[in-house]
Order: structure tokens, then C-alpha cells, then sequence
């Protein structure tokens, strides 16, 4: 992966801010925090009311610009499995990862700016 672009918005369609993480060792540690992240677990949990918003984007890049994956995280409480991280390769959905909120903190620290709340 050449790059992260990372945008958030008050919607999934909106984009209030974008900036991109080039910087290899900056790009490989929050794989690694994402490679961490444990696969939300089937079942039925009762979920707080969702916030409106923010919703944080993540675009990996390669070499050609082309996009490798994507995540969505968006704001919310993680109980149970509620607020999963979305994230897909290539195009094909993968299933949702628990704890993403996390990553968008490490991320947050990166870039010196809070994307969601909290």
C-alpha cells in the first residue's frame, strides 16, 4: 500500500475533510492495528440509538493510486457489536470488524485532529 486517504463526514456521502497518510511507517502501523482488530462475532444485541454522524472513510491506495480496500467507521457506542467497522477489499465486503474506533484514534493522533467523538 503507497497510501491512506482519510475523509470524514456527517454522512456517508458527505465529505467535510480529507487528508492522506503517505508516510510508509505511518501506513504500515495502522495495517497493523487493523490486522488486530477481531472479526464481530454473529448474534443479536440491543444498540444504543446511533448518532448522526461523523462518519470516518479510509481509502488504501497502491502504487498506481488504484484502491486496494476500504473501511467505514462511523461514530457510536461499541457495545456488543454495535458501531462495527465496515471494510471491504477490492470491492468485496468482508465481514464487519469490532474495535475499529480504535484505529480512528490512532489515526486521530497521526494527524493531530479528533474524527469522531469521544
Amino acid at each position: 500500500m503507497s497510501s491512506i486517504e482519510v475523509t470524514r463526514g456527517a454522512t456517508y456521502r458527505q465529505v467535510t475533510l480529507r487528508r492522506t497518510i503517505s508516510a510508509s511507517a505511518s501506513v504500515r502501523r495502522i495495517i497493523a492495528a487493523l490486522d488486530m482488530l477481531p472479526i464481530v462475532q454473529p448474534g443479536t444485541w440491543a444498540c444504543p440509538e446511533e448518532p448522526v454522524g461523523p462518519v470516518v472513510r479510509l481509502t488504501f491506495r497502491g502504487p498506481a493510486d488504484g484502491v486496494l480496500a476500504e473501511a467505514v467507521q462511523a461514530a457510536g457506542d461499541e457495545v456488543g457489536n454495535c458501531s462495527p467497522m465496515y471494510f471491504s477489499v477490492e470491492g468485496h465486503e468482508e465481514k464487519p470488524l469490532a474495535k475499529g474506533a480504535s484505529v480512528i484514534g490512532i489515526i486521530s493522533q497521526m494527524l493531530g485532529l479528533r474524527l469522531l467523538p469521544g
